[in-house]
């Protein structure tokens, strides 16, 4: 995680931002903002950020990498009970 993770936008006013700890390699954040100004024509396009300078990319596909970590985990689990004749 780093602060250029925030979304910024010309409209919007950053309030909060927590972290909420799931587990000892993952987390969420609940990041809260609120409007300052009604947005005009070309405030929209301030808040698209460019895809080739995305701060996100490495968490795109955080489910794939969350559950194929779980599958690992499993199964090691499966490879130990059949050693252990369980």
């Amino acid at each position: 995680y780093c602060e250029e993770m925030i979304p910024h936008h010309a409209c919007l006013q950053l309030v909060s931002n927590c972290e909420q700890t799931l587990s000892s390699h993952t987390s969420r954040r609940l990041i809260t903002m609120e409007k300052i100004k009604e947005p005009k024509e070309l405030d929209g396009l301030a808040g698209v950020p460019d895809p080739r300078c995305s701060p996100y990319h490495g968490h795109n596909a955080f489910r794939e990498k969350y559950f194929s970590g779980l599958n690992k985990r499993s199964s090691k689990e499966d490879t130990r009970a059949d050693v252990d004749g369980k």
